[in-house]
């Protein structure tokens, strides 16, 4: 576990980005951009709480400051979600193999689906349908970019770490 400010310092080594300040941080924590502190420890009345992260959270920082040059921290925060509800293992998200292979299987279902979901709107009349069928469709696309977005630079950015910690 580190503190916020120790997880900026080694997100700053990894990549080129301007990394927000530490207040900024504390902003992306609250809109779910980043994870919560899994601990806290009391310094007294001069030092304030402090709070220690999940040593993954560098990773998260680097991904959100790349990742701002293309989206809203609405949308990174959703990716992140996204992310974690299929990465998550015992609460420290892991992204191997097996992982990537699911991704893909997800990949390949979704766009079944959105092969359906065309396939209907093609087939109907109804305009009230066609749009309630196309909104489907552009959810399910953006959900499965953004969780690939994700991803992808979890992996390059859980390697880099594992380097620069070598």
């Amino acid at each position: 576990m580190l503190t916020l400010s120790e997880a900026r310092e080694k997100a700053a080594e990894l990549i080129d980005e301007k990394i927000p300040s530490t207040l900024s941080l504390h902003n992306w924590k609250a809109k779910g951009v980043i994870s919560e502190p899994v601990d806290y420890e009391n310094k007294g009345a001069a030092g304030g709480r402090v709070g220690f992260y999940p040593n993954y959270v560098i990773i998260e920082i680097a991904i959100a400051a790349v990742l701002k040059e293309k989206l809203t921290l609405k949308r990174i925060a959703k990716a992140r979600s996204l992310f974690m509800d299929m990465a998550a293992e015992e609460g420290q998200p892991q992204f191997d193999r097996e992982k990537a292979e699911n991704l893909f299987k997800d990949l390949k279902q979704n766009f079944d689906l959105e092969q359906k979901l065309f396939e209907q709107m093609k087939a109907t009349d109804d305009p009230e349908k066609k749009s309630e069928l196309a909104r489907r469709m552009v959810d399910i696309a953006d959900q499965q970019l953004l969780l690939n977005f994700y991803a992808e630079n979890w992996q390059d950015f859980e390697h880099r770490l594992k380097e620069a910690e070598e």
